[in-house]
């Protein structure tokens, strides 16, 4: 008997000793940036161009009226008065639980210490913090750290300062977002098609991922001189439309500042207008670069909210600006079309044939482009069926053919006027049967647009002919 009274008493006290330890394992509060990429921030930020910061901070308890947070930024980092009034309360905005009201206020902010005062008390749940800033010019350090987070609800723990960091780098050096391979940097630099209109040559997605949203906005409650300043569509509890992207080329690879100043508004190639990209979306478009002229260029995109420091630079892509011939002619079945004077050959076959399906005379339709220059075409025939481009050379503005092919210069010429925007100049020409002109021996019929140093081959087409006399 003494034996079991002695075991219960100490499986009693086990109980006991398991019970107290319990409480040790409750969850704490977080906090987080989001998008994480805030954590990096350019040097140099000012009030009037400010970078941007989104605090998460997640609560485990069920707020009382009156609870305080404290936020301390990191040092040298501030609360940005992008309106210059002194007051910084009207820099901050808090967002919450979609549905429910923050019952936070601001009171009592500071440029290095931001307060969150609950004035009605409210429930568990996520709180965004989302506030402009500015950041040294020079800093002493690579990083600086998010000061203590306190809480006077008893059952929230402060969060220990260093849990975030801030990281500094030179505007340039911002990775904020990813180009798709089209435009990555680190990637060989590439080129635009031979005639330099569009890049790339079909619309294709800009960006490998969603661009990223920077603001909250669930509840509607938003109020901020920053988010009025980038003209953002806040407070309409809709977080889709909070963030605007742009598109922008420059010839420099190294900007910190990129505006009207420093680059060009990239132009989507199907509407003409300023690119203009919102948060989610991937940018899926091509680009017009015929306006650009000759030479290596970075797309850079900036966001409303984040002022002009460059989230991401493209590597280089040239623009080329050749003269070129996009079509000649069109012909049927790809094979030798039959032309006759006396109307007696199938155009097709070369056959014999009804006259409605024969003709003396083709009409030749030429599309050329040049962007920049005035590229002169001519149109030659030769009864050679393998000529190309070194069949031809150029002296000034004049075509001069190799003297061991038999390459006639025919007189359909034209000019193109120098930045054609509609990126195509068409000729149409007759090319009617004449004694002597052509016989029966095949003939080829080539389009070569030629600048004073450059020559360009058109897909030749097969032309076959046969005069009544000889049929």
């Amino acid at each position: 008997m003494r034996i079991h009274r002695f075991c219960a008493q100490r499986y009693v006290l086990c109980i006991g000793f398991i019970v107290a330890l319990t409480p040790t394992f409750s969850s704490a509060q977080t906090i987080r940036l989001e998008p994480v990429t805030l954590g990096t921030v350019p040097t140099g930020a000012t009030a009037a161009n400010p970078f941007w910061q989104h605090l998460v901070i997640k609560l485990d308890n069920n707020v009382s009226a009156g609870n305080v947070i404290q936020i301390n930024l990191p040092d040298s980092v501030e609360v940005a008065d992008t309106d210059g009034d002194g007051d910084l309360e009207d820099e901050i905005s808090i967002d919450g639980v979609s549905g429910d009201a923050t019952g936070w206020s601001v009171s009592g902010s500071e440029a290095s210490m931001i307060q969150l005062i609950s004035t009605t008390g409210g429930i568990l749940g996520e709180i965004h913090v989302q506030f402009p800033i500015t950041t040294p010019t020079k800093p002493v350090v690579a990083s600086a750290i998010y000061g203590r987070i306190s809480f006077t609800n008893g059952g929230e723990s402060d969060i220990p300062a260093g849990t975030l960091t801030l990281a500094f780098v030179a505007g340039h050096q911002l990775n904020f977002l990813t180009y798709s391979t089209a435009f990555v940097d680190g990637l060989a630099d590439t080129t635009t098609n031979s005639q330099g209109d569009v890049y790339p040559d079909s619309v294709a997605d800009v960006f490998a991922n969603a661009l990223p949203d920077l603001i909250n906005d669930d509840i509607g409650i938003l109020g901020s001189n920053a988010l009025t300043a980038a003209q953002s569509p806040f407070a309409n509890a809709d977080d889709l439309d909070d963030v605007t992207y742009r598109l922008w080329w420059s010839t420099t690879d190294s900007l910190t500042q990129v505006d009207e100043t420093t680059a060009d508004l990239a132009l989507d190639s199907a509407s003409g207008s300023a690119i203009t990209a919102r948060e989610g979306g991937l940018a899926n478009l091509s680009i017009d670069v015929s306006s650009l002229a000759i030479g290596t260029y970075y797309l850079y995109t900036t966001s409303d909210i984040t002022k002009t420091h460059p989230l991401a630079r493209s590597r280089g892509i040239t623009v080329r600006r050749d003269p070129r011939v996009l079509a000649v002619g069109t012909f049927l079945s790809n094979d030798p079309d039959w032309i006759d004077s006396g109307s007696l050959l199938d155009f097709d076959q070369g056959t014999t044939g009804a006259s409605s399906i024969a003709q003396n005379a083709v009409v030749i339709d030429v599309s050329a482009v040049d962007l920049d220059d005035e590229a002169t075409v001519r149109l030659f025939y030769s009864a050679t069926g393998t000529l190309d481009t070194t069949s031809v050379t150029t002296s000034g503005r004049q075509a001069v053919t190799s003297r061991n092919l038999p390459l006639t210069n025919s007189p359909f010429s034209f000019t193109l006027a120098p930045t054609f925007r509609a990126h195509t100049s068409v000729i149409d020409r007759r090319w009617r049967m004449r004694s002597g002109l052509m016989t029966r021996t095949p003939s080829r019929l080539s389009a070569m647009s030629f600048t004073e140093s450059q020559a360009l081959v058109g897909s030749p087409t097969v032309l076959s002919s046969a005069d009544k006399s000889t049929v």
